[in-house]
Formats: structure tokens, sequence, C-alpha cells
């Protein structure tokens, strides 16, 4: 019985479950715990409940195992109303929800965009002190989100700020594959543009790079060579720039050049790649500095490595969440100084990285009124992107350009579409 639960063999698990009582023998709580889970991965939630109402009928008492298999089932079927409701009724049988219960009665809600009826069921596990956890928080953003509902979604990141979650924590991610991709080479030439006209001020500038990655890519490792993305970015680019008359391209082009030229003494197909933070290293003066999160250790250890190869700029690294770090110091001594932001994060999950990205773009409008913040974001599909700028627009902020770049079909690229959001260009 147990093996058909854990392989979603349902019909077989019903089948032993009848064949029991002709051996002289009764199922206990056991055998209809394996038989409902069985049900749960098979996405059956009518014979699932059928098995709890025999439990009942034979006098034997559904546990928190019972109850949260068949809240799974409903929530896989999208019955969410009887997920709801079997929530309820475990509790009037004095069996105590644990957190798994919750959220499979919460993803079942999301599910079906719910979101009052989510936010209702946190509440409830807030006042029966079961603690929300990464999961839980993730999905009641995401049907807020769905909604449109920000100033809930505010609430719960606020919530998760004070649960000090941390749940970028659970994405690992290494931007060697994608390294000098079409997407990079229009993120970058837009940073050169931006930096170079704040330069032309004489004041100190304060850059910072939300999630910085490693700095400098080598674009022969096997990484970058198993999806080979920079072929049809930086490499032909770097090919044809010299026909190109636009000076924020060549600034771009010339950065990655006198780097290969420096490293490995090639002018022609760059080995290296300069991510974002190395590539404001090169231009950023004597008088500036340089502010880089990344939340890999081994990421920020290359990092350190890359940024130590190239001319002195004053650079601060922390292994951090940009984002928990911000919000939770809202008066910081370089909100004095002009800055240019730039948010660039691995948008996995994609409703969680929206909600804090805004968030964070919201804090700077407010908390950094002399500085220029440019997120960068997937044009994944379309009502997506369409209701980051309604939310954009709906927080007021004081001054936002978009761009977007892209391709109707190409079949060498896994990504296509991708925009620039920037606050005060």
């Amino acid at each position: 019985m147990s093996a058909c639960a854990k392989g979603g063999k349902w019909e077989q698990a019903l089948g032993l479950l009848g064949e029991i009582p002709s051996c002289d023998l009764l199922p206990n709580l056991i055998t209809y715990n394996s038989a409902i889970s069985a049900c749960e991965r098979g996405k059956q939630w009518a014979y699932a409940l059928d098995l709890l109402r025999s439990m009942l009928g034979n006098d034997l008492v559904p546990d928190v195992i019972t109850y949260s298999a068949a809240i799974s089932a409903c929530e896989k079927a999208e019955q969410w109303q009887w997920a709801v409701q079997l929530l309820e009724h475990m509790q009037c049988d004095d069996v105590v929800p644990d957190i798994v219960s919750y959220n499979a009665a919460i993803n079942s809600c999301v599910k079906n965009k719910k979101w009052q009826r989510t936010l209702g069921l946190l509440e409830v596990m807030q006042r029966k002190d079961v603690a929300p956890d990464v999961f839980t928080y993730n999905a009641a953003i995401s049907v807020c989100l769905a909604s449109s509902k920000w100033e809930s979604i505010m609430q719960l990141l606020a919530m998760m700020l004070e649960a000090k979650f941390d749940n970028f924590q659970l994405t690992e991610y290494d931007h060697m594959s994608q390294a000098g991709s079409v997407l990079d080479c229009f993120k970058h030439i837009t940073l050169v543009l931006l930096l170079k006209d704040a330069l032309t001020d004489k004041t100190p500038l304060t850059y910072v790079d939300t999630q910085a990655g490693r700095g400098i890519y080598d674009l022969k490792s096997e990484d970058a060579l198993r999806r080979h993305t920079s072929a049809y970015g930086i490499e032909r680019l770097v090919m044809a720039s010299r026909s190109i008359a636009a000076p924020a391209i060549n600034h771009y082009v010339e950065a990655v050049r006198g780097y290969n030229n420096e490293a490995s003494g090639s002018l022609v197909s760059p080995r290296f790649y300069l991510g974002s933070p190395c590539l404001a290293q090169r231009l950023l003066r004597s008088q500036d500095r340089a502010v880089l999160f990344e939340m890999s250790g081994e990421v920020c250890s290359a990092l350190k490595q890359s940024i130590g190869i190239q001319k002195h700029v004053a650079i601060d690294v922390s292994r951090e969440n940009s984002f928990c770090w911000f919000l939770c110091n809202p008066a910081l001594d370089m909100f004095k100084e002009r800055g240019l932001v730039l948010i660039d994060p691995v948008w996995n999950p994609y409703p969680m990285c929206t909600a804090w990205s805004l968030c964070l773009l919201k804090h700077f409008n407010v908390a950094w009124p002399s500085s220029c913040v440019v997120l960068w974001y997937p044009c994944l599909e379309v009502e997506g992107t369409r209701r980051l700028y309604r939310c954009a627009r709906d927080f007021q902020l004081d001054g936002i350009l978009v761009a977007e770049f892209g391709f109707k079909n190409s079949p060498g690229l896994d990504m296509l579409n991708s925009g620039l959001l920037i606050l005060r260009p």
C-alpha cells in the first residue's frame, strides 16, 4: 500500500483496500492514509473524499496526515471550496492543522485566484500560532500580484522582513550560461549610457548592483559554451561595431575589448565578458565608489577576485540579500549622495521577484531622491509585463522611462525579449 501511495497508483491502492475484508482483516488508519495519499498523487480528489467518509463510517479517527492528503488532492484538482471546507472540518474534529494542511488549502485558493480567501487563511494560521513558511508567503504574494493588490503585497513583504525570511536563498543562480547574450548587451549598453551621462557631473557617484554576479565571465568555459549565447550577442556585436555610429555601443564594446586586450591580448573575438560590476568599475572615477551585493558564496568569491584584477575604485562587496538589506536600513549615508542603481534579480520565482523589485524601486523613489534606478526584467508573457507597468504607474514614481528590446523570432535564443524600467533617467 505504501508503494502505491508513493507512486500515485490509486487504482491499485483502492483494489488492495477492497480486498482487505476478504482476508478477515480491517483497514486501519495507516492503510487509509496510504490509499488517500495515492489518490492525492493521482489527482483523484473525489475518491480521496470517499475514503475519508468511509473512515468516519468505520469509526476510524482521521489524523492530520489524512486531512492534509485529502486537502492536497482537492488542491491538485483545483477544488478549492472542498479544500477550504476540509481545513475547517478537521478543526471541528479537534485535529490541529499543520503547515502542510494550510499550504495545501492556500495553494488551492491561489490556483483559483481567490486572494481574499488566501489572506483569510493566512490570518487564521497566525491566530492558531502556525508560523507561515516561505512557500506560504510566495503563494500569497503570487495571488495578490495576479489581482494587483499592492497594499496587501507590501504588507506581506513587511511581514517577511519582520520574520527574517530570505526566500531568495531557495534559488541558486549562476549567470555564466547567459553571459554576453543579446539581453546582456542591451542591458549593459544602457548601463554604459547612463553611467557616461552621470559621470559628466564632477561630484561623487555611488554605483549599486543589487545582484552583481561573477563580474567577469570566461566565454570559453564549459558552462558558457553549453548554450553559447554570446555568439548571438557580444561576439557578433564586436565584429560589427566598427560600422556602428552609436557612441553608447562603441563605449561598451571598447570596454569589453580593452579588458580582453589586457587579459588575453585579443582584440577580435572576446574571450572574457564584463558583467555589470566590472563594466561599471572601468568607467568609475577615483572619487566614485561601488556597492555590490551577491548572495551565492561561490559566485561572491569569484566577484571579489574579478574586481581585484581591474583598476582601483573604492568597492564594497557584501554577501547579502540586497532587498532585505536596503529595506531594513532606510536611512543610509549613501542616500545623501548621487546614485545609480541596477536591480537585476534572478526572476525565479517570477511573482516574488516582481514584488520585491517593485518594493525596492518604491523605496528608492522616496529614500534616495538623487538616484537613478534601473530595473531589468524579462518579458515572459504580456500580462505580466503589463502588470509591472500598471504598478509603476500606481506607485506614482517620480518619472519612469521604459525601454524594451527583443526579437519576434530567433531559433538560436532561449529568451527573446527583455526590458528596462528606469526611474529618474
